[in-house]
């Protein structure tokens, strides 16, 4: 029996997954520039 479950589930977590590894990426070129959290706009 197929469910959205079954199809989105792994469409999500790999989109998680994916955020994840780019936040990642940015807090490390952050962190090598010395930049801070609070330099940055709310939005």
């Amino acid at each position: 029996m197929f469910s959205m479950y079954r199809f989105s589930a792994p469409v999500f977590q790999r989109s998680l997954t994916n955020l994840s590894t780019y936040l990642d990426k940015i807090e490390a070129y952050a962190a090598e520039k010395g930049l801070c959290c609070s330099q940055f706009p709310d939005k």
